[in-house]
């Protein structure tokens, strides 16, 4: 049997690897994942990020060049 402290500290651990998951649902728009191997994963998600950021970026930009965001505008 495992200690109480132990049990604690992975379900903490736990927690937060079910809030990223979450997180990248939200902001990455990732519903399902196209490999099974570690490697298609890691690349999927880091590219997700990487997109996520561009776009992030972009916006700033015609934030600061036109005043609104016409990135949520559109839709």
């Amino acid at each position: 049997m495992l200690p109480a402290l132990t049990i604690t500290q992975l379900y903490k651990c736990r927690w937060q690897v079910e809030l990223f998951f979450k997180w990248i649902k939200q902001h990455l728009r990732i519903k399902a994942f196209y490999g099974t191997s570690e490697n298609a994963v890691k690349t999927q998600i880091w590219i997700a990020i990487a997109v996520y950021v561009l776009v992030d970026n972009v916006q700033d930009i015609v934030l600061r060049k036109y005043g609104h965001d016409i990135v949520h505008s559109q839709r």
